[in-house]
Parts: structure tokens; C-alpha cells; sequence
């Protein structure tokens, strides 16, 4: 049995944008921006899970967004299979090693630290069996994300989104926000009784923003962007600027509402015309005032694009010194 599309995946004209850099990702310039960026595209044969194409993508041009606009290195940490093999094994995206880096990234935080979290990979939710306030044992139903190491059969080898909730929960970081990126129709081929995922409710102190809503896809495209997944080459663009020049208020900042509401008309449109289906991002819990990009030093987010694919940004007019290279 192989799962059928859940993914996880629970960043004048004159100038070129090439190579060009920005300013933090969150606001709160006194404290940690540390990120946390998990992509699975190739599952172990045997393992139940069908791979995908752009995971490993999306993560690493997320980690180069974050990075381009302030964060230092050693806060951005990246598992992929790629990066775990080539690099060091405590790259690899497998269970215990996701686990120790959200508990790290967590733990010891103070209110002006801000989390910024991405699973890409396959998800899914199971039936488990837990005791409730009486002792009494009672099964209920719950999402999972699936590491490298993930098999379909045995829950033991997932990770309870209900345990990475109650982590953040408890961290003292005062801006905790995750980008979930996963398919919510059914899991299973041939629709052979599998449960659609469905992710549990955040905690009041944390942001989800999901790419689809229940019963729905979270499409992958092959021309966007070299490759990506919908949601996630749009989650890109608007942190690049994108959302708060065309559904924000143009202050040069992205907020968690503008980047709402930018993936949400971009992937309900492009969804719509390319593959004829509906692909709607949701929220959970509140945007509030977060602040996800200041753009307010950096370079102006408003581009064009030529026919060459090449973006260019808007200089205002001014005198500028030109030096001889």
C-alpha cells in the first residue's frame, strides 16, 4: 500500500534582484531567528511511502531566503537526504534526529526569539489509543508527520504533531510559526480506507499555515520555479516581498496575514487554471501582528519580470556612484 499525494511538507527599473539580499525574516532584531527545515523526497523501498519530487527544493531555497535576509547560519538548520549524506549524518531527516533538533530549537528560548518551522514530506493520520482524565483507554485519532525512517505500518516510527505542538507550547519564543504543506484527501491508493490528514488543533502561542484544506490536494509543479510545490513557491515569493506589495499594505513587511492571504489567492488561482481543481491554504491559529519579513532597509520588493524570466527592482531616482569593476 503507498500513499496516494499526503506530504507534509509538517521561505525606474534598474537593478536585478540577482544575488540580492534583505533584511531579517522577523522583527524582533534584539533576539534568535532560529529555523528549523525538514524535506523528505525519497522514502526507503518497503516503506509504504511513494516519493515526491520538490521537498528537498522547497526546503533548501527556503534556507536561502532566510539566510539572504539576515539569519546566521549556525540558526538555520536543514534535513534532507541530500545533506545528511553528503555532509553528516545528524543531517538526515530520520525521526529521532527531526526530534532532538525541535527540542533544540525549542528549549531554552526567551520572548524576543522567533521559530520558524517547515516539514515537507508525506503525512497521514492514524487511529491511536490513549487514556483520557479517567485512566480510561479510548481511541481517537491523530496526524502524524513521517520521517525518512517513517514505515506506514507502525505509528512508532512517525512523529505526533500533538508532540511537536506541546513543544512549542512550551517554549518561551514569543513568534513560533509552521509552514505545513501536505495533501488532505485520502491517503491510500484506491481509496482503501485510509485517513485523510488531518492536523490537529494548534495551541494558542502557535501559527499554522497549512497549504490546502480538508479533502484537498497540495499540488506540485514542475515549472514553478525550477520545481516546487504550489503553496511552497508561493510562500517564497511572498516572504520575498511579494505579499505585502500585492495583499498587504505596502509598509515593507510581510506579515503571517499578508502571507495568508497572498498563498491564498495565488494557489487557489494558479491551482484552478493549471489543473482544474481547488487548493485553498488555511490558517490556524492567529496571525495576530506577526511580523515575518522588514523589508524596510533592503531592497524595494516591487519587481518586474522580463521575457527572459530575469526580476528586476524598482530604484527610486536618485544620484548614484558608479565604480569601475
Amino acid at each position: 500500500m503507498s500513499l496516494k499525494c499526503s506530504r507534509i511538507r509538517c521561505v525606474g527599473l534598474a537593478l536585478c534582484l540577482a544575488g540580492a539580499t534583505a533584511s531579517p525574516l522577523f522583527a524582533q532584531e534584539s533576539g534568535k531567528k532560529l529555523a528549523l527545515l525538514v524535506g523528505i523526497d525519497r522514502y526507503p523501498s518497503g516503506s509504504g511511502f511513494s516519493s515526491l519530487p520538490f521537498p528537498q527544493r522547497d526546503v533548501d531555497q527556503l534556507a536561502g531566503v532566510l539566510l539572504a535576509s539576515g539569519y546566521r547560519p549556525e540558526h538555520v538548520r536543514v534535513l534532507t537526504l541530500e545533506k545528511g549524506s553528503k555532509e553528516d549524518t545528524r543531517f538526515l531527516p530520520i525521526g529521532q534526529n527531526i526530534l532532538t533538533e525541535f527540542n533544540l530549537l525549542a528549549g531554552d528560548r526567551k520572548p524576543e526569539d522567533s521559530l520558524f518551522i517547515a516539514l515537507v514530506g508525506h503525512g497521514l493520520t492514524r487511529k491511536i489509543k490513549v487514556k483520557d482524565a479517567l485512566g480510561n483507554e479510548v481511541e481517537r485519532s491523530t496526524g502524524f508527520f513521517c520521517p525518512l525512517n517513517a514505515d506506514i505500518r507502525d505509528t512508532r516510527t512517525m512523529i505526533a504533531l500533538d508532540d511537536l505542538y506541546a513543544s512549542l507550547e512550551q517554549s518561551r519564543a514569543g513568534v513560533k510559526v509552521m509552514l505545513v504543506d501536505a495533501c488532505r484527501d485520502n491517503p491510500t491508493e484506491g481509496n482503501t480506507g485510509g485517513i485523510p490528514f488531518a492536523p490537529p488543533p494548534v495551541p494558542a502561542s502557535v501559527a499554522a499555515l497549512f497549504s490546502c484544506s480538508d479533502g484537498e490536494v497540495a499540488w506540485e509543479d514542475a515549472d514553478l520555479g525550477g520545481g516546487h510545490g504550489v503553496f511552497f513557491h508561493y510562500v517564497i515569493e511572498g516572504l520575498k516581498g511579494d505579499a505585502d506589495q500585492e495583499s498587504g499594505n505596502r509598509d515593507n513587511k510581510v506579515s503571517l496575514a499578508e502571507l495568508t492571504a497572498f498563498t491564498q489567492d495565488k494557489v487557489l488561482d494558479f491551482v484552478s487554471h493549471r489543473r482544474g481543481r481547488r487548493q485553498m491554504p488555511t490558517l490556524q491559529g492567529r496571525a495576530g501582528l506577526v511580523t515575518l519579513l522588514d523589508v524596510s532597509r533592503g531592497l524595494s520588493p516591487a519587481t518586474i519580470t522580463n521575457s527572459l524570466g530575469m526580476k528586476f527592482a524598482l530604484v527610486k531616482a536618485g544620484e548614484f556612484l558608479v565604480l569601475p569593476f
